[in-house]
């Protein structure tokens, strides 16, 4: 494995650390629901360190791989298709009252901080994790077969965000939508997932940023103005 093929990974690290700059200059309070008290800068170069480590970890050993995979114009489709049909439902519920005024980031600042986030979410939620199961893992691969031992590893990893999502939900999202966007955010790591093993982690981290362009980005533009007056 030559150094090529962690050329866009470390591209992607780059373009994060300086758009979480350019965002930190505009004194963009964007992060502060997510990182707290941490200053974003050291949290997205850390997650840069700890996406690449879980990668070159999982990479030479078959497990994951980096990028190279070439899903084809076909498979990119459908995953663009897929990335805007799981958005469509949550939009559905959001005219319910689903979820309350403030909860994105709204343009231009949006274009910057979601790419930004989802690299930070695919390490937490994706990379970090598995290679941490995997490695605990490892020894059982010779038994379960390194296929079943990887999609169980994956199965298990699945689990993470819509927990999270369940504990971080807004104390004035009703308790049913909080039940559908737990469900609905482990779809959403199984279609990632399935995206990280058959082709690569760029591909997944595409499919969340198209995930992110239609309900935070789009959506969160047109949901003021429809749902609350502007």
């Amino acid at each position: 494995m030559t150094w090529k093929a962690y050329a866009p990974l470390g591209a992607l690290s780059l373009a994060a650390i300086v758009g979480t700059g350019l965002l930190q200059l505009a004194e963009s309070p964007a992060f502060l629901p997510y990182f707290g008290s941490l200053n974003p800068i050291l949290t997205v170069a850390t997650a840069a360190v700890l996406v690449s480590g879980s990668l070159v970890y999982l990479q030479p050993r078959g497990w994951f791989a980096i990028s190279g995979a070439h899903p084809g114009s076909r498979n990119l489709l459908i995953g663009a298709c897929a990335a805007v049909g799981f958005a469509l439902p949550v939009i559905a519920i959001d005219f319910f009252g689903a979820f309350p005024r403030d909860i994105n980031v709204s343009a231009p600042q949006s274009f910057v901080f979601y790419p930004v986030i989802a690299l930070v979410a695919e390490t937490a939620f994706h990379a970090a994790p598995l290679a941490i199961l995997l490695l605990l893992a490892s020894p059982l691969a010779t038994r379960l077969g390194r296929q079943r031992t990887r999609w169980s590893c994956a199965g298990l990893v699945a689990f993470i965000e819509p927990i999270l999502q369940t504990i971080w939900a807004s104390p004035d999202t009703p308790a049913w939508a909080t039940a559908y966007v737990a469900l609905h955010v482990f779809a959403i790591n199984l279609a990632i997932l399935y995206f990280f093993g058959r082709f690569d982690f760029l591909t997944a981290y595409g499919f969340r940023v198209l995930y992110y362009l239609a309900w935070h980005i789009g959506w969160g533009a047109a949901r003021l103005p429809l749902l609350f007056g502007g």
